[in-house]
Formats: C-alpha cells, structure tokens, sequence
C-alpha cells in the first residue's frame, strides 16, 4: 500500500492484504549479525476483535511485512510466535493485539540426518538449495572434513555445527557470521568482506534546521555498550592442545591477535598481558589440512561476540538501505566544531538495524548500531594519551 504517497507500507495475511490503513498499526523489524534470523514486533488496533476472528494471530501463522519508499522497500516472511492484547474492552475481545514475530524459516524449514564431506562454504551452499531468499552472499571458507547433521534444523546445524568452526586464509583471521537481514538476503560472510569495499553510504550529522532532515543525515548518536562478559575472557587466554605424544601443548593469545591486520592504529581494549582470563582448548587431530583449518577456526569463531570493540547508536529517518552487514561511513563533528572528529568518524559496520513505523504519529524511522575494531591515533599533542596506548 502506498501511505501519503511517500511510503510502502503493507500487511499480508497468507497472501491477502490486511485491509487497514497504517494509522491503525505499527511494527518494528529488526536484523542483527549475531542471529541467523530476523525478528519483528506488530501491534494492531483490533478494536472488534475482527482480526482475531480471522485468526491472524494464531500461532503459526504466516504473515509478510513490507516497509520502505514507494521506490524503494524492502519485504520480508514471519510467522507468528505468540500475541497478547492490552486495552481490551470489557465483555469484547477487542482492543490493541500484539504480535511477536519469527522470521518464516524458523519453522519452515527440514529436520534432517545426513553426513558432508566438504568445506563448510560449500556445505551451507547445498543446504540453501531448498530456500528461497531475495539474495545470497556467501564467502568461501574452508575446514573441509566430515560433518554429521544428527537429525535436526537445517539453520540449527549451520549455526552450532559448521559456523563455529569457519576458517578461510582470506579472513585475515577475522571472524564468520550467518544472518538473514531484514530483506531476507542470505549472509555467511566473515569481517574482512563485509568491512572492505566502499561504503554504501556516507551518514552525517544533522541539525534542527528542517532543511537538514535526510534518511542519510542522523538526528540522535550516543556511545553503546556490552557487557564485558563478552571481552574479558578473551583477552589473554590460554590454548591447549593435547599432541601425538601425549604432551600438552599450551600456547596464548590476545584480544587485539584478531585480525592479523590492523582496521586502525589504536586498539580499543588492552590485552591483559599478565593474567589468563579465559582458555581454549583444541581438537588433538590436526591430520589433515582441513583438521587444522578447524582448530583455527574454533579460535577465530570464538572471538566473534568479543572481535568489534567500539559501538554506536544512531537514529535516522526511515533509510531502508541500512542492513545488518552493510559497511557505512559516519561523520561526526568534534565537540563545539563544526569540523568532523578524526578519532569518531570513519568506517563503520553496521551489527544491527530496526526500522520503525508507528502509525498514530506517522513516524518512519531508522535506528542502526555500529562498530569498528579500532580507531586512528589520536594526536597525542592535543590528548594527554600514554604513549603506550597510541601504539598499534
């Protein structure tokens, strides 16, 4: 449906367009390289309960979202995974119905039992066969062996049984990740990829002047944080391996060993150099080149909660271009500067994206979180930086 003739907005109900117009429902729809699936949230003003009726809420359900401009929107399957309903009138069962959203292949999809014998690039490759996706990219990688799917999900066996082991000499012992975005576009790309190339786009900061308001100008940034239950482990751990022989081998690494190249020239998170914080151990078989192409995987892919270091948050206009997955280049204005701050801005990937519609107010609107492993040095006569810091 096309809203004010600026906006795609629709709901499909197995097919059928639901006959509403967007001032009576909003939805969020959410995407995030730290989960194979995309989610969303739909509440509906129900008042009869006519919708119920027609059970669009039931479990199972099948429903398709579509968000964007009227030339440019992006679509995407769910099912329903459970509703409730708030400010229901009395005697009816009528009133705002809330729906929370899985994307449609969390239960569409085949239990199987098989065995491959490939590389784990390739595997995910004749997984994919059976799905439907708006777009596949994938990056090659290699850990070629056997792998048992013990009679489960397909997207279940991609992600505890083949992405925890992914390794390719292209990475540059970056980390994999599989997500499927919020335009239902396949990922199994590592960091490396996804960060080298052009930006899509370049983000700026915007001010209170109308004139300002862009889908590619931001209205809101703030800092964002993890916790660091997700970093302190890494930063120095102990790696074991029992060899042939019997003996245990033990070597190290730190948080900043990963890439082996750097993004930028300071690091964000100091290793511990004195205290093991974590460990890991290794599979003792390292016969084959594929064999040992696992355990280097195990150590890349075990980094991949705690490889980006520096986040943001930005609010936008709607902008349905920003995805999961898409390297973007921000600006950001030093403080009381109208000049741009060379240790905030740069390039950034984009770990999550949730764009909005709230139809009472007519809000379309896009927030995105962002991150980068490092950033430039900072000039060390302007800030009072131990010297130790500065060094990559």
């Amino acid at each position: 449906m096309i809203y004010n003739d600026i906006y795609e907005i629709g709901i499909s109900f197995y097919g059928k367009d639901v006959d509403l117009t967007p001032v009576n429902y909003s939805f969020m729809i959410s995407d995030s390289i730290y989960s194979i699936f995309p989610k969303a949230k739909l509440s509906i003003n129900d008042n009869e309960g006519l919708l119920q009726q027609y059970l669009m809420s039931v479990e199972g359900t099948d429903i398709e979202l579509s968000f964007g401009y009227k030339n440019n929107f992006i679509k995407n399957k769910y099912v329903v995974n459970t509703d409730s309903i708030i400010d229901s009138y009395a005697g009816k069962m009528g009133g705002y119905l809330n729906i929370e959203l899985d994307h449609y292949l969390k239960t569409h999809q085949r239990k199987e039992m098989k065995v491959y014998k490939d590389t784990i690039s390739r595997i995910i490759k004749k997984i994919l066969d059976k799905y439907k996706f708006s777009k596949i990219n994938i990056n090659d990688s290699g850990a070629s062996d056997y792998y048992y799917q013990p009679f489960i999900n397909d997207f279940d066996f991609i992600e505890n049984f083949l992405l925890p082991f992914s390794f390719s000499n292209n990475s540059k012992s970056s980390p994999f990740y599989c997500f499927i975005n919020n335009n239902n576009e396949f990922n199994y790309r590592n960091y490396m990829s996804m960060m080298n190339g052009k930006p899509l786009l370049e983000l700026k900061q915007g001010t209170n002047d109308l004139s300002s308001i862009s889908p590619t100008n931001f209205s809101k940034i703030t800092r964002f944080r993890t916790d660091t239950k997700f970093t302190y482990e890494k930063r120095h751990r102990k790696i074991t391996k029992l060899l042939e022989n019997g003996v245990l081998e033990i070597k190290e690494d730190f948080i900043n060993d990963y890439p082996d190249i750097p993004f930028g020239d300071l690091p964000l998170i100091l290793p511990d150099r004195e205290n093991f914080t974590g460990s890991l151990q290794l599979f003792d078989d390292e016969s084959t080149l594929g064999k040992k192409e696992i355990n280097m995987g195990m150590k890349i892919q075990s980094m991949r909660n705690a490889f980006a270091l520096e986040r943001l948050l930005l609010v936008l206009p709607l902008n349905v271009e920003l995805l999961a997955g898409k390297n973007v280049n921000i600006i950001i204005n030093a403080s009381n500067s109208d000049k741009s701050s060379d240790s905030y801005s740069g390039e950034y990937l984009i770990e999550r994206s949730f764009h909005k519609w709230e139809g009472q107010s007519n809000l379309a609107e896009t927030t995105i979180i962002v991150s980068r492993k490092s950033m430039q040095k900072l000039d060390t006569n302007i800030y009072p930086v131990k010297s130790r810091l500065v060094k990559s």
